[in-house]
């Protein structure tokens, strides 16, 4: 149950996304996503939203308050909801919930923090 939403994300520019993860570095929070087969519907632009979302909730939200955003050119949206831990702990458990077309992929991982301040999925 999601008990609170941090920010909804409508546009996030690349100038945006330049600032978090590099994702084309494996360990990212979204790399499970995109091996499930609705890697070719999952665009670029989502992977931003979905990165730009699940690091704000890492780095703000308290467990069960999510950050949402959602891509205007084809209607995908999604979530990030942290499970534990307070807000900038050095590792936290995440939820992600992603739509796209007529998938709903749902995912927990823990994150933790890299020194360069990013996030990335413990092995």
């Amino acid at each position: 149950m999601v008990r609170g939403l941090l920010l909804v994300f409508a546009l996030v520019g690349t100038a945006a996304a330049a600032t978090f993860t590099d994702l084309s570095q494996s360990g990212t929070l979204i790399e499970p996503f995109l091996a499930t087969g609705a890697g070719p519907r999952i665009s670029y632009a989502d992977q931003i939203y979905m990165v730009y979302s699940a690091e704000t909730a890492l780095n703000e939200a308290q467990p069960g308050q999510a950050a949402a955003w959602l891509n205007p050119d084809n209607g995908h949206t999604g979530w990030a909801m942290p499970l534990s831990g307070a807000p900038g702990r050095f590792c936290r458990d995440i939820r992600q919930v992603v739509r796209a077309d007529a998938d709903l992929l749902d995912r927990v991982d823990e994150a933790c923090r890299v020194p360069n301040g990013s996030w990335r999925r413990s092995e």
